[in-house]
């Protein structure tokens, strides 16, 4: 399964000698109410070839209902799960991850601690970011030229 690594994130964050895995999913939550994303680690080779092991992972609090086809955070007994919902049913998920051929066992929605972030945004809001600064830079030098010329 790939699992949420918060033995790695804690020991980033010198929170490993302090906090439970309780205590850290309540810090999990609060940080995602103060910050829109956080980056954690992965582990496991459940998600392949969508998430490999060891990969980041950007996670947000959840702004949309949960549906079908999301990849989610969800609270696991002693961990964390970064898997694809398969069905839902009313307040009841089912998650499984992609290469795995099982699914996992029912979930509910207050399970849910986030929502994977598209990677696919990512990439088209930095591809659009990049394209923008490209035109923006070549309309400053078209006008600079211009003002250039007017005054020879």
């Amino acid at each position: 399964m790939v699992q949420l690594f918060w033995s790695h994130l804690m020991e980033i964050c010198n929170l490993k000698d302090h906090y439970s895995y309780e205590e850290y999913n309540e810090i999990l939550e609060q940080l995602l109410v103060v910050n829109k994303t956080i980056s954690i680690p992965t582990k496991g080779y459940s998600m392949w070839p969508t998430i490999k092991d060891g990969e980041k992972v950007v996670i947000q609090r959840l702004s949309r209902p949960v549906r079908e086809g999301m990849v989610i955070v969800v609270k696991a007994d002693d961990n964390n799960l970064v898997h694809r919902i398969m069905k839902k049913d009313g307040d009841i998920i089912i998650t499984r991850g992609d290469a795995n051929s099982e699914c996992d066992l029912a979930f509910t929605v207050s399970d849910v601690l986030a929502e994977v972030v598209p990677f696919n945004m990512c990439k088209r809001f930095w591809r659009f970011l990049i394209k923008t600064i490209w035109h923006l830079r070549r309309w400053a030098i078209n006008m600079l030229e211009k003002i250039y010329v007017r005054r020879i």
